[in-house]
């Protein structure tokens, strides 16, 4: 009994107490290794984010081994831990990578440059799960908090997204398409969609009353039952058309202050501190202020010191201008080639300040009507 006594005691003395913040990153921890290297599922996508240098974890206290065959050492008497402290560990408080998505402004490119349909390719397979029936969907079982301030995200086409990428994942697998299967699809699409938590905030104050709540509302007992994600890992952070009311900050601020510069300390204090409190990627869209050459976003101008933030441009994929001088019979057979590149909408993305924007780093994705998918060879 006395045995059973002092190894309850030791149990005891070796409970350690936890923050809501490291459940999460506990929470996240347990996804598995495979997933773990995948920030958004999409590895052209991951490949370009600039690498973070994460904060050194302390050395764990040495123990005391016991060397094989040492009979003297299992004869020492046993003596109780001194007691600790309960207090919360102190774990690095690193969030998960920051990216900035940006596509050219209107006056130089006034065509759908494609950042919303990037969020929905990364937001589908956010949600699903890995499998269904056995089947690989490659999805993260994961949540997604969006900001959208101007109602650009289509749930209805998302719905149309996962149920493509789940019917290509079956093909690929050659799993046959029966009537229970599609029931189950239809299902499965639906309890996703339950953790793809939508925000549209209508002005600038309500977008940062909305960060400032989310804490509350995914974390405080008296709110996690009205959603079903309490058991999931938040994947990402998204605030979409960031610069939304960029126009509406400079035209209430005097022409003594900066308005973007303090709206932005703002709004990316608030996104660092989710990010380290969630353990989840920042993703915020916005389109480029009007400068030849430059891919910057008007907001935010700025993020805190020492946070590692990556640029990517978004854009349409140009149709190439005839030669000059080339022959009606020329033009006709390259009509069709081109309409084809009309036809798929195609997209590059390639990371700012990379080797090139021209075969760099980078990918070119497509869109349809059916839903978006990462151009890949032999794909």
């Amino acid at each position: 009994m006395d045995g059973v006594q002092r190894f309850g005691e030791r149990l005891v003395s070796e409970v350690e107490v936890e923050t809501l913040s490291e459940l999460f990153a506990s929470l996240r921890e347990s996804i598995d290794h495979e997933d773990l290297r995948s920030t958004f599922g999409i590895p052209e996508l991951d490949a370009l984010l600039a690498p973070t240098q994460p904060q050194p974890r302390p050395a764990p206290p040495q123990q005391q081994q016991q060397q094989p065959g040492n009979a003297a050492s299992s004869e020492v008497p046993w003596r109780p831990d001194p007691p600790q402290t309960q207090t919360p560990r102190e774990k690095p408080s690193q969030g998960g990578p920051i990216l900035e998505l940006i596509s050219p402004p209107t006056t130089q490119h006034p065509s759908p440059s494609g950042k919303t349909s990037i969020l929905t390719l990364l937001t589908t397979l956010s949600i699903l799960p890995s499998t269904l029936t056995s089947t690989p969907l490659h999805g993260q079982s994961s949540t997604i908090i969006l900001l959208d301030p101007l109602s650009h995200f289509s749930v209805p086409r998302l719905a149309t997204a996962m149920t493509t990428h789940i019917h290509s994942c079956l093909h690929a697998s050659h799993t046959p398409l029966t009537p229970p299967l599609r029931t189950a699809i239809t299902s499965l699409v639906t309890r996703s969609l339950s953790h793809l938590h939508i925000f549209r905030p209508q002005s600038w104050s309500a977008l940062l009353a909305t960060l400032a709540e989310l804490e509350t509302y995914l974390l405080s007992p008296s709110h996690a039952h009205k959603h079903k994600s309490q058991h999931r890992a938040v994947r990402a952070l998204i605030v979409d058309d960031v610069d939304a009311f960029a126009w509406a900050l400079r035209a209430s601020a005097s022409s003594s202050e900066n308005p973007l510069a303090n709206a932005s300390a703002r709004l990316t204090r608030h996104l660092v501190r989710l990010s380290r409190l969630l353990g989840c990627a920042v993703v915020v869209s916005a389109r480029a202020v009007a400068m030849q050459g430059v891919y910057r976003a008007a907001m935010p101008v700025s993020w805190p010191k020492g946070v590692v933030v990556t640029r990517v441009a978004v854009r349409r994929v140009e149709v190439v201008r005839f030669a000059p001088g080339i022959s009606v019979e020329e033009a006709g057979r390259e009509a069709g080639e081109r309409w084809e590149v009309v036809r798929r909408a195609r997209f590059e993305v390639w990371r700012v300040g990379g080797r090139t924007e021209d075969g760099g780093e980078g990918f070119v994705f497509w869109v349809n009507d059916r839903g978006v998918g990462v151009e890949r060879a032999g794909g």
